[in-house]
């Protein structure tokens, strides 16, 4: 990303074609979430009706806890996802589509286009003698033969902003609470008791890119999922997405940072249900949660998940739990919390910190919880970038 080419003194990128090719559009991993989806729906209308034996539809199934499982409908749930996902795997990129995440600018006019214009109507899209569209994520900037050079994300500019945080002003050390229109952002939650299938569902109704997860109990925030958290998954693994999400990004971790969890997949390793219970090869149980937990998933015994163990793994949390770990009742939801890293702060935390932790982290978004930790809200790149570059008098490039 950025004006400068990632492959040094201007050299071409491996990726780019031998000569002039067309650009056709972004392809994002939100399109090939989209795309997924679509597919795990057809695939459920073949099916029929989700069999129900307990629990609530909003839960799938789920009463009271993870282990509390209505067999039938997880085991459904993932037959389903099982066809849905090899249909899948052979469709072609032409054919998932594109929502638009993505504008392009000519490399000729960055030379004398102000940094705050491109943020304007290129990323944030402000309305510009056209119908609104939602901002997007990035800009490819193309040269004369039609090929993109570079990629400018919204990342790249709030991390150049970090780096300038003293030229702000005074605005820097305002309470987030306390900055005009910067918490604008919708905080869409779900349980952490509901099938991640359906909460990536719920987020593209919501039109937005992630939502954040609560302890179904306590409502105290414990996870988020987006659709990077799909990123790299295997064929075989689709079905997990069956389970609550909480669940499923606890077995997320252990695939992405486990040794032998890809190997094991690929050798048949993906989740089943054997005699009633959950059962996988490649699936890990934190031992936070205890050997009972573990052998009730038909996990056997629980493997380590020290912070030793974890140390330098991506997004493992090796700080002290919240303090509102003990007001979390379900065992997949305590474990997530404790293993996986979110991004939280509370209202008072100043602009520029929020800034200087976006760039640092490379994050998309920081949720705003109370002190019981309840979302209040949520501030993300599009909110930081909308309030760096507003000015009610210049509606004209």
């Amino acid at each position: 990303g950025g004006a400068a080419s990632p492959y040094g003194g201007g050299a071409a990128s491996p990726y780019r074609a031998a000569s002039p090719y067309r650009v056709l559009s972004f392809l994002s991993i939100g399109d090939i979430v989209n795309s997924f989806l679509f597919s795990s729906e057809a695939a459920e209308h073949q099916e029929g009706a989700i069999p129900h034996g307990g629990g609530s539809a909003a839960d799938n199934g789920y009463s009271g806890s993870s282990a509390g499982a209505d067999v039938g409908s997880v085991l459904w749930r993932m037959r389903v996802l099982a066809a849905a996902s090899r249909a899948f795997s052979s469709r072609k990129l032409g054919d998932v589509g594109s929502a638009e995440d993505g504008d392009l600018v000519y490399a000729g006019a960055t030379h004398a286009m102000p940094l705050s214009q491109l943020v304007r109507y290129g990323l944030l899209r402000w309305p510009r003698q056209r119908p609104a569209k939602a901002p997007c994520h990035r800009v490819g900037v193309f040269g004369l033969d039609g090929t993109v050079q570079a990629i400018c994300s919204q990342s790249d500019v709030v991390e150049w902003v970090a780096d300038k945080l003293w030229q702000l002003g005074t605005i820097i050390h305002e309470p987030i609470d306390s900055v005009e229109e910067l918490v604008t952002s919708p905080v869409v939650t779900v349980s952490s008791l509901r099938a991640a299938i359906d909460c990536l569902a719920d987020a593209k109704a919501a039109g937005v890119p992630a939502v954040g997860i609560v302890d179904a109990a306590s409502g105290c925030l414990v996870g988020n999922l987006s659709d990077s958290d799909l990123r790299g998954l295997l064929p075989e693994q689709f079905t997990g997405l069956a389970l609550p999400v909480a669940e499923f990004l606890c077995h997320r971790q252990q695939w992405g940072t486990h040794p032998g969890a890809a190997a094991a997949a690929r050798q048949g390793g993906g989740l089943h249900f054997q005699g009633g219970a959950l059962s996988s090869g490649p699936i890990l149980v934190p031992e936070e949660m205890g050997a009972d937990t573990a052998a009730a998933r038909g996990g056997g015994a629980a493997a380590p998940a020290t912070a030793s163990a974890s140390a330098g793994a991506g997004g493992l949390s090796t700080g002290p739990p919240p303090t509102w770990l003990p007001s979390v009742r379900d065992e997949y939801a305590k474990a997530l919390l404790r293993t996986r890293s979110i991004a939280m702060c509370s209202g008072s935390d100043t602009f520029g910190s929020i800034i200087k932790r976006l760039a640092a982290q490379r994050l998309h978004r920081i949720y705003i919880v109370d002190s019981d930790g309840l979302p209040t809200g949520l501030v993300s790149l599009t909110d930081v970038l909308s309030v760096l570059v507003r000015s009610p008098a210049e509606t004209t490039p």
